[in-house]
Formats: C-alpha cells, sequence, structure tokens
C-alpha cells in the first residue's frame, strides 16, 4: 500500500489544528496515532497541550497530558509545562 503517516507527520498536524484551537481533532490525531502503534512524544504532549491552553480549554490539556505521561514514554519538559 502507500505511505504510511509516522510521528512526525502527525505531529505537523496535531500543531496545526492545535494553532488553529481544534481540540478535538488533536484528540482524534492523538488516538489515531496510538492505534496504528505510534508513540506521541514530547513534541506532540507540548503541541496538544499548547493548543488547548490557546483554546482555554485546560481540561482537555489537563486530559491530553494525562493520557500522553501515563504511557510511561514521554516525560514532559520545560517547554511543555509552559506551555
Amino acid at each position: 500500500s502507500g505511505m504510511q503517516p509516522d510521528v512526525i507527520s502527525y505531529n505537523s498536524v496535531i500543531d496545526a489544528w492545535a494553532k488553529k484551537g481544534n481540540t478535538d481533532a488533536v484528540v482524534r490525531l492523538i488516538d489515531a496515532m496510538c492505534k496504528v502503534n505510534l508513540e506521541p512524544n514530547v513534541a506532540t504532549l507540548g503541541a496538544a497541550v499548547h493548543g488547548c491552553a490557546k483554546a482555554h480549554d485546560l481540561q482537555q490539556a489537563e486530559a491530553i497530558f494525562e493520557k500522553i505521561v501515563s504511557r510511561g514514554i514521554v516525560m514532559p519538559d520545560a517547554i511543555t509545562y509552559n506551555s
């Protein structure tokens, strides 16, 4: 079959939706990543949390943060905490 998106591809689209403030799209994309066995990374986390904060959706930001960090793959960094 054709090319499959990688983490960088997902992160680019997540960042774009996050900048638009579309937190629902961000959540859907993170879920889609996980379903195809791609692990979110610190860039995924930063873009998602920043986008939620920009949209004033702190509840969603916290939910995404917990979802990604609880997987044990990503440790938040200073940039994430300052989002």
